[in-house]
């Protein structure tokens, strides 16, 4: 079974849990903002890991390995850390041999009631599942690892930036785009209508 160790700055030594996802940071270590940048997602935060087969439709083929959730290290809220179980039986795990390994965050514990969402792309692969559940480890460096973010078909994308002394870096949430609204459509059409009567 594989298992993936995501690290900030620090290695963290983690005993060897099969079918678990390790998502562990320092207190220095990487955290979920909002959009603004500025404001901590919290604690409690839904965090899922998975492959994306096609990059130009992200949400439907994402498949998830296993999910955790944002936590506190040390009085620092919002960090991207914990272990994650996947309910996947072994002969599953090789739908991810040899694919990018995503992060998809939220502002909220469910991804149904989340207003603010972001996938980060990592530079790291899957392993190839060697069938018994040992040696299918990987490490993923939140620092340098995750260095891009996938756009969501009517979200603004979400970003990754430096971050502080506790927050370093920052993976940043995006936000749905608004819809036009009715009062913009008439505005236009009245802009529209004025432009033709000058002209006539």
């Amino acid at each position: 079974m594989k298992k993936l160790i995501l690290l900030a700055a620090a290695l963290l030594p983690l005993a060897a849990q099969a079918s678990t996802v390790s998502l562990s940071t320092g207190r220095t270590g990487a955290g979920l903002f909002l959009a603004d940048g500025v404001t901590v997602a919290g604690t409690g935060m839904l965090i899922r890991v998975g492959s994306i087969s096609n990059l130009a439709d992200p949400v439907g083929s994402f498949v998830e390995f296993g999910a955790g959730s944002t936590r506190t290290i040390v009085s620092t809220t919002s960090k991207i850390t914990g272990s994650v179980t996947t309910s996947l039986p072994e002969a599953d795990h090789t739908q991810f041999n040899g694919k990018a390994i995503y992060i998809w965050a939220y502002n909220s514990a469910s991804s149904l009631t989340a207003s603010q969402q972001a996938i980060f792309a990592s530079t790291k692969l899957f392993p190839n599942n060697d069938v018994s559940g040992v040696g299918d480890d990987v490490t993923v460096v939140s620092a340098t690892d995750f260095t891009s973010v996938v756009t969501i078909p009517g979200w603004n994308p979400g970003s990754i930036v430096t971050g502080d002394a506790t927050h370093n870096p920052r993976f940043v949430l995006g936000t749905v785009v608004p819809e036009p609204t009715t009062t913009t459509f008439s505005g236009l059409a009245a802009l529209a209508f004025i432009a033709r009567r000058k002209r006539a």
